[in-house]
């Protein structure tokens, strides 16, 4: 019941409220988290990598940064899939490849 409540309070909210005020917070959001979402959605699917035993995976920090500020310049351009599908895919892409040249890298 709150769930319907909170649907028909924003849809309420975003028909009287100009929506220019959030759209930069709404991007910053994506830009933080579409990449984030990438790497785990790669890790954990795809690679099959378990972390817990770390405090931190530099590879994948770095990463995720590349990915904010490559979601950042793709938000000047205008893509079918829109700038957060896009930076999923480029993510996804780059942690899977980072992994197998790092492999490569240990195996010699």
């Amino acid at each position: 019941m709150a769930a319907i409540g909170a649907t028909i309070l924003g849809t309420i909210s975003a028909l009287i409220f100009p929506m220019d005020n959030f759209s930069n917070f709404l991007y910053l959001i994506g830009s933080v988290f579409a990449p984030m979402i990438a790497i785990q959605i790669t890790d954990y699917f795809i690679l099959k990598v378990d972390y817990r035993q770390q405090n931190c995976q530099w590879t994948n920090l770095i990463l995720w940064l590349i990915g904010f500020i490559i979601y950042r310049i793709l938000l000047n351009y205008s893509f079918p899939l829109g700038s957060t599908v896009t930076i999923i895919i480029v993510i996804i892409a780059m942690t899977w490849g980072t992994c197998r040249v790092m492999k490569l890298v240990k195996a010699k």
